[in-house]
């Protein structure tokens, strides 16, 4: 299946919300960047939750991520660590290294996998 920008792009135009207030900016930007990283499925993206605005930051935002070849041809991230991407990711190595680190300070119970 080929992916056509062009309509993608017109159909986002015709459902675009206006944010109200900049913290509705954040969070739709915030939330493009969540389904962008994550790579989710169309069937589970609320297009209610971002405007075609939020979009075209996060699209500047994931041009701005330099990829730099190094020996071999492999690529290697050299990104500004105030990169929206950058921060998503961040936060998540840090809440999965908060979760399962073994120098905690209460006791872990035993836990479901988060995975089931």
């Amino acid at each position: 299946m080929l992916f056509d920008i062009k309509a993608f792009e017109s159909n986002l135009k015709q459902k675009d919300r206006k944010s109200q207030n900049p913290e509705n900016i954040s969070t739709g930007i915030s939330n493009v960047i969540r389904h962008v990283w994550d790579q989710e499925t169309v069937t589970f993206i609320d297009f209610d939750s971002f405007s075609y605005q939020d979009c075209v930051f996060a699209l500047e935002a994931m041009e701005s991520i330099a990829l730099t070849p190094i020996d071999e041809g492999e690529e290697v991230f050299l990104c500004d660590p105030d990169n929206p991407f950058t921060v998503y990711n961040s936060l998540g190595e840090v809440i999965y290294t908060l979760r399962n680190t073994d120098k905690r300070h209460y006791q872990k119970k035993e836990e479901p996998s988060m995975f089931l």
